[in-house]
């Protein structure tokens, strides 16, 4: 079974280069890297561009938002199998993508997820936290609660059945994906115990207090739009369960 890989990029000339590394160094796995630039003007494109063979579909274009360039990536790929890497972050080792095969392959699922850490930019080889995905179900969707995306791998036939990413959403467009497939749907999952991904602290969802009130917002409208029953209290909860979703190092 082939994975395709979408990485997503837009002006990140600084970290591109250790994600598509990253992507480059699996082992024992069939690989499409697709890479979507949304028409960087930091030197990101150039690069991307004087690099254009080491991709299997690369587009450099103006585009609507995070996850309509997501969706542009999916709809462009072939693999049996989908999974995301986000152009500040990296795979924790070349066996990653390996080990999601097996997933697949042994336990004859439609989805696999795992683990990530988080680093500050000027560490990444130092754990500021982890986040574990082994607490998630799909009833916990009414917390706020899903797996970590980039560890978040789906079958194709998935997105064929439920549709892509939904770009009205500026931050929780993952959530509500995978609130409208767990949601209501019975699909076979399987959680894998390893570190998959480490993930720069930042991002679109950066939590200061503007971010943590536009997503709280968009995962109420997530789960209304999917006919999960949830309030502003118990989104608030989330953050109890993140206390036990995240360990925190302080070596």
């Amino acid at each position: 079974m082939k994975i395709s890989i979408i990485t997503v990029v837009f002006n990140a000339r600084k970290t591109i280069e250790r994600s598509i590394r990253s992507v480059l160094s699996q082992k024992k796995v069939d690989i499409e890297y697709i890479l979507i630039d949304g028409g960087s003007t930091d030197g990101t494109a150039e690069f991307l561009k004087a690099n254009e063979d080491l991709f299997d579909v690369f587009v450099s274009e103006p585009d609507k938002g995070i996850y309509d360039a997501m969706n542009k990536g999916i709809s462009l790929s072939t693999g049996e199998i989908i999974g995301f890497l986000n152009s500040d972050d990296f795979y924790e080792d070349e066996f990653v993508l390996s080990n999601v095969l097996d997933g697949f392959l042994t336990k004859n699922v439609e989805a696999v997820y795992g683990d990530v850490v988080y680093f500050n930019q000027d560490s990444p080889e130092k754990v500021d936290r982890y986040y574990s995905s082994k607490i998630f179900k799909p009833k916990y969707l009414k917390y706020g609660i899903m797996p970590a995306h980039p560890s978040l791998f789906f079958k194709k036939i998935i997105y064929d059945k439920y549709g892509l990413f939904d770009p009205r959403f500026k931050i929780a467009g993952d959530f509500e994906l995978v609130a409208r497939i767990f949601g209501n749907q019975k699909i076979l999952s399987a959680y894998i115990p390893r570190i998959m991904v480490r993930m720069q602290l930042g991002g679109i969802s950066n939590m200061n207090m503007e971010s943590i009130s536009i997503i709280n917002d968009e995962i109420i409208q997530a789960c209304k739009l999917n006919g999960i029953k949830t309030s502003k209290i118990k989104i608030l909860f989330r953050y109890l369960f993140k206390l036990n979703q995240l360990r925190f190092f302080s070596s």
